[in-house]
């Protein structure tokens, strides 16, 4: 084999021409997989009650956020307070900021901030930077700026450093 310009083997074994189309099978089927579960969300009445309890549950929560991830955004927006709720889960923070993120941005917009003022209003400091953190990702900027100056006046120290580093609101 032969390295062109950038370094990259002109010739492939034949081993890793299998690996390849194996691995474009894979990506078929798991499209195809996400277009028949959403067809059966569509026939279903019962579909987004199982996913909203499924997020819901620290052992099925990343499974309905994978299955979201995947899903036409529709879904998601259906379920944006379980996934916000999911969001403050640190082993699923990343995967529900990203699964709101595929949402139209006018959708989230409308629909987020109430979640999290909700959110806020039994909050503690782990809370508070979730929220935060969420918002900050998804860059709505007013609705950060309106908890950072929550977060400002509330008498713990913990919360209070919540607004000092997603200040200077």
């Amino acid at each position: 084999m032969t390295e062109n310009s950038n370094g990259d083997t002109a010739g492939r074994s034949p081993a890793a021409g299998q690996q390849s189309a194996d691995l474009a099978s894979a990506v078929r089927a798991a499209a195809q997989a996400a277009a028949e579960l959403h067809r059966n969300l569509d026939s279903s009445g019962d579909a987004l009650h199982v996913l909203t309890t499924a997020l819901q549950h620290p052992s099925s929560r990343r499974t309905a956020l994978i299955a979201l991830s995947v899903l036409e955004t529709d879904v998601t927006a259906a379920l944006v307070a379980p996934v916000v709720e999911a969001s403050l889960s640190h082993r699923d923070a990343l995967l529900a900021r990203q699964v709101i993120g595929r949402i139209p941005y006018r959708v989230y917009e409308a629909a987020v901030p109430g979640v999290v003022n909700d959110l806020l209003a039994d909050a503690d400091d782990d809370t508070y930077r979730r929220l935060a953190e969420l918002l900050d990702h998804l860059g709505l900027d007013p609705q950060l700026e309106l908890l950072c100056e929550r977060a400002a006046s509330s008498d713990d120290p913990d919360i209070r450093e919540v607004a000092a580093d997603f200040g200077p609101y």
